[in-house]
């Protein structure tokens, strides 16, 4: 399951139920599911906040967990620097961006 940090952990039991293995895969530094969409178009005492855990929330207090290092959905390293700082302690390996701000040349170099 590919970002468990979105899906409801009861959303997630009947798949988990039928299969004989499982990868569970997501980053507890994103949001956790809502229900803002459902939500539209009730007046406020129609619903009740609940507290949501998500099925990786779930699999996180049961299981043993790996932290995975490479970021490799930005198309330009600038878009996660912040975040790599902030939130992940420098840690995340991120691919070199394909322009360089000084350069502006396309692709990567390496030198000897």
């Amino acid at each position: 399951m590919d970002e468990a940090s979105q899906i409801k952990a009861e959303e997630a039991i009947g798949s988990l139920a039928r299969g004989h293995q499982a990868v569970i895969v997501g980053d507890m530094k994103q949001l956790p599911p809502t229900s803002f969409f459902r939500r539209l178009g009730l007046e406020d005492d129609e619903y009740e906040d609940v507290e949501v855990e998500s099925v990786l929330e779930q699999a996180r207090s049961r299981f043993p967990t790996r932290t995975l290092l490479w970021h490799y959905r930005s198309e330009h390293e600038d878009l996660i620097k912040f975040s790599n700082r902030r939130f992940y302690n420098d840690q995340l390996i991120v691919f070199p961006s394909a322009t360089d701000a000084a350069s502006m040349e396309m692709g990567v170099h390496f030198t000897h």
